[in-house]
């Protein structure tokens, strides 16, 4: 799929949660990216590249999907997990319509 015909989903299930996502102007956010999980909302700033916000993407799905299952999760564990379902995704004979085409 060429970078032109690709779209970016507006909306995620997580384990039967609808997570809107966002790709917001920088300024108007207080980071790069942000998962809100009582407002079911992933925020990624427009500004970064795709491939970078797919990555990101993957990472907010795995805060919210903690969230849901077990709140703990530290930082390392979901870049841990992020770098994880990356691979498995590039690597992988997984038909992810949005993920790395």
């Amino acid at each position: 799929m060429s970078k032109a015909a690709y779209r970016f989903p507006s909306e995620v299930k997580v384990l039967g949660h609808a997570y809107r996502i966002e790709r917001r102007p920088y300024r108007r956010m207080t980071g790069f990216w942000l998962c809100n999980s009582t407002r079911k909302c992933i925020r990624i700033a427009s500004r970064i590249g795709l491939e970078t916000a797919k990555k990101t993407l993957i990472h907010e799905i795995l805060h919210a999907i903690a969230f849901h299952t077990s709140p703990h999760l530290s930082e390392r564990s979901t870049r841990q997990l992020e770098s994880g379902v990356d691979g498995m995704l590039r690597e992988g004979p997984f038909n992810v319509p949005w993920a790395f085409r």
